[in-house]
């Protein structure tokens, strides 16, 4: 499930700056679209929530996941509210760092293994 929701998040936030170089462009008709990917991005990181927590409490996970879904949800929610108010001096270098961070986020869950009991 993480590394499913990490795919998901990695390929909205890749679209989302398409759509930003698209608009810068010309195309101002990916405005529209641009806000409503980002606003449904929001939920990702509710839902990685769960999925870490299933992660570190069924599959011995570790504990220090449990910080990434909140810390996700607020650079998610800074980067809506800085595009909301046309901030671009936040919103592309935030834009820029969540790339990274989906890019991250897809790194270590495909490399991840779970701790296993050591056998005697």
């Amino acid at each position: 499930m993480v590394r499913v929701l990490g795919v998901l998040f990695a390929v909205g936030t890749l679209t989302q700056a398409i759509m930003a170089g698209r608009f810068v462009t010309g195309d101002v008709d990916l405005l529209r679209v641009h806000g409503a990917v980002g606003g449904s991005l929001v939920l990702f990181p509710m839902v990685q929530m769960v999925a870490a927590v299933l992660l570190w409490w069924f599959g011995r996970g570790p504990v220090w996941y449990l910080a990434y879904p909140p810390v996700l949800f607020v650079l998610v929610v800074t980067q809506i509210g800085a595009g909301g108010a046309r901030n671009l001096a936040l919103h592309i270098p935030l834009g820029t760092a969540l790339v990274g961070v989906a890019a991250w986020n897809l790194t270590w869950s495909f490399g991840f293994r779970r701790h296993r009991e050591p056998t005697i």
